[in-house]
């Protein structure tokens, strides 16, 4: 019996961007493909249209890739609006979403090392934005290891939401 290797890649995409490889404009449906994501939590393709984009901030998807299909996402709020409750924070994890069966593998640290290094490079603070009860237990301790690891400054609001 041969087993298939599970190769995972990461892609980073702006809105967009997204909006292009998602929309087929020569199908009957040019939607379909958003269906790809329905397994994907809290992802909501109004945000990705690119006229309701706001001059001052953006939305950068790290996306973790299996055949060209995404089953996994990191949503990053870029500039724009700051934070009500931390003063100077402009940038958040809006969400961190991985396919249930890709689930458990680790490979969601993967896309958190690719945030990490983005915010790395773009000298990018970063503020979480809550976590489900299932995040809090499998993402922060991910989150918190590898921004230090990146050296990016990371502040984890311990927030809980459903």
């Amino acid at each position: 019996m041969v087993c298939e290797k599970v190769v995972i890649t990461v892609k980073v995409f702006t809105d967009a961007e997204l909006y292009e490889l998602l929309v087929d404009r020569d199908a009957e449906n040019p939607w379909k493909r958003f269906d790809s994501l329905n397994g994907i939590k809290y992802f909501d393709s109004d945000n990705i249209f690119p006229y309701l984009s706001k001059e001052d901030e953006k939305h950068i998807y790290f996306c973790l890739m299996h055949k060209n299909k995404i089953v996994g996402m990191i949503k990053l709020k870029v500039g724009g609006t700051e934070s009500l409750f931390h003063t100077g924070w402009k940038n958040w994890i809006c969400f961190v979403s991985i396919l249930p069966e890709y689930q458990g593998k680790g490979i969601s640290r993967k896309l958190i090392q690719a945030m990490f290094k983005y915010a790395k490079e773009k000298n990018l603070n970063i503020l979480s934005s809550g976590y489900s009860s299932e995040g809090f237990l499998k993402i922060r301790k991910v989150l918190r290891e590898e921004s230090k690891n990146y050296s990016v400054d990371f502040l984890d609001t311990d927030r809980t939401i459903e």
